[in-house]
């Protein structure tokens, strides 16, 4: 026997032992996953064991552009591990339907199961099987067969019709390729009849388009994206902005998911948790509508609202927490890290059915929004700081700003949630501020002019880039005019534009600036401290709660609603 056919059968053998052991599973991995260095980083605590080949099944890529598998005849080679599925393909004829799948066998525990639940997107993406595979190399020492070994696979059970890969996903492809030929035996042949006759000359005009939600979040609307169906962050700029529709220079974005205003030409990518106390992480992307740009400075805080539903709802959970209240309705609790600030976040909503799913029905009436929706509390840890680790970044509840053209103005630069420059009406000589309107300041160029020019100011005083548009915002403060029921009044500017309602993470910033004594806006409300402060903005207004102790913000709350829109294939 050679030295390799040796090291084989002494991983025959561990395994044998090892698939008693109910804290792991075998995971047979046929697409990308074949690179063991993508593995090492998806699943830090498996380890590779062998090349294994799956009988009675083909490989072919489906219609996400990812790898995908088969039955090539009917049968019950496999036990449902999530509910039965039919299985179906058609070859093209370049490839044996006899000649099966190969892959290579991980030796998987728990945690990096429900990492790769994660990245597989299951059970909206794949969803998880066992199969009967075998050894690549499968005779005994006297010729014999051996018995097949059980393994964990997943299988896309929608998508079974052939399609071209992904550009970047052919590169991974072949690194995985790479890997098995090089390191586990697979043979190139069957790689290239079998897997590189996929890509081998493709045209790729085709491969532009993803799956996605279109959900409104609050008062914003946008697309949810599971992150592993998109190309790799350093081509986002070429995919995401042509698929909001920008750039624009009429200022519609006709062509894309956008509607040429900033609280619509939102995403939120969600991706498998990076840290052991949350659920799930997800990326904010504010998309510019003239220009191709994207933003991702700062957080949303209305999109926010959607992340624990759609990561509920897409399997993404490993272990979702659920509990019925007084009233017999059951309530979903996930925690998120929003990568863009580090900041923890926590969502509780309403889930109903059987599966359980988020459930957008309820009586609650949300200003800016027609209608009612059931609440979302959303909790927002540990916030201040979010880009410039502290509350107050320069140390001062209010600071003087020298302006371009040498005049001044005092304003109050306070980061919690999202970082903002607060500025009183009265500081800039608008006397009738009942009258300020989103529309008015759109009409004002000079005025636009110079909060830009403010905000910019700010933006430098507080340490971040000037250029960023989306962090930090401008907003406008002015007393609630005696209406029992607003504490505080403002208008924000969002990425050059007056906002309609309010952006959530600067009506939270302003909550926990109304708190922090000496700031413009704890002056506007005579220096009270409230739990809950009401705040009017252009379509009505929003409750934040502060939670502080010992002088440290420890959490900020508010409600929201939230509704998917539509689900389906988004083309840029």
């Amino acid at each position: 026997m050679s030295s390799q056919e040796d090291s084989q059968r002494s991983q025959d053998s561990n395994i044998t032992v090892m698939q008693d052991n109910r804290h792991e599973v075998l995971y047979f991995a046929y697409g990308s996953n074949l690179s063991t260095e993508q593995m090492r980083q998806r699943c830090p605590y498996s380890t590779p064991v062998g090349l294994a080949h799956l009988e009675g099944w083909k490989w072919f890529i489906n219609g996400r552009g990812y790898a995908n598998v088969a039955q090539v005849t009917s049968g019950d080679d496999y036990d449902d591990r999530q509910g039965s599925s039919s299985r179906s393909g058609k070859g093209k004829g370049k490839a044996r339907d006899d000649e099966g799948v190969y892959g290579l066998l991980y030796l998987l525990p728990p945690q990096d199961e429900e990492r790769l639940d994660g990245y597989e997107g299951v059970p909206r993406a794949y969803q998880k099987y066992q199969v009967d595979v075998k050894w690549a190399r499968s005779d005994g020492d006297d010729g014999t067969e051996e018995a097949p070994l059980r393994a964990l696979i997943y299988v896309d059970g929608e998508r079974t019709e052939e399609d071209v890969p992904r550009e970047e996903y052919v590169d991974r492809m072949e690194r995985g390729i790479e890997d098995a030929v090089d390191n586990w035996g697979l043979d190139e042949g069957y790689a290239d009849r079998v897997m590189r006759r996929f890509w081998d000359g493709q045209d790729k005009r085709w491969d532009t388009h993803f799956p996605a939600l279109f959900a409104r979040g609050g008062t914003s609307n946008g697309l949810v994206i599971n992150r592993h169906d998109l190309p790799p962050q350093d081509q986002w700029h070429t995919v995401l902005p042509a698929a909001m529709g920008s750039p624009d220079p009429y200022g519609r974005q006709l062509d894309g998911m956008g509607s040429g205003i900033s609280s619509t030409s939102k995403i939120v990518i969600l991706s498998p948790p990076s840290r052991p106390d949350v659920d799930v992480d997800f990326t904010f992307v504010q998309a510019a509508i003239r220009e191709a740009v994207l933003d991702m400075a700062g957080n949303c805080g209305n999109m926010s609202s959607l992340v624990g539903p759609a990561a509920f709802d897409s399997g993404m959970i490993a272990n979702p927490s659920v509990e019925s209240d007084a009233e017999g309705q059951q309530w979903a609790t996930v925690r998120f890290l929003n990568t863009n600030t580090n900041k923890v976040m926590v969502s509780r909503f309403k889930v109903a059915g059987k599966p359980l799913r988020y459930s957008h029905q309820g009586d609650y009436v949300m200003d800016g929004v027609p209608g009612t929706g059931s609440k979302i509390t959303m909790s927002f840890m540990d916030p201040a700081g979010a880009k410039t680790g502290k509350a107050l970044p320069t140390g001062n509840p209010v600071d003087v700003l020298q302006l371009s053209d040498g005049s001044t103005v005092e304003a109050s630069l306070v980061d919690v949630g999202n970082p903002g420059v607060f500025i009183s009406t009265q500081s800039l000589g608008l006397a009738d501020h009942m009258a300020l309107t989103p529309p008015i300041i759109e009409a004002d160029a000079v005025l636009k002019a110079r909060l830009e020019d403010i905000r910019r100011v700010g933006a430098s005083k507080m340490g971040l880039d000037p250029e960023t548009q989306s962090v930090p915002k401008i907003v406008l403060l002015f007393p609630s005019s005696g209406s029992p029921d607003i504490d505080i009044r403002c208008l924000a500017l969002s990425m050059g534009q007056a906002h309609k309602a309010v952006p959530l993470t600067l009506a939270l910033c302003l909550g926990a600036a109304s708190q922090l004594p000496g700031t413009l806006a704890a002056d506007l409300i005579a220096g009270k401290s409230k739990d809950t402060v009401t705040i009017g903005h252009p379509s009505g207004t929003v409750d934040i709660g502060t939670t502080i102790r010992d002088g440290k913000i420890e959490s900020a709350q508010l409600l929201r609603t939230a509704r998917v829109l539509m689900k389906g294939v988004v083309y840029y």
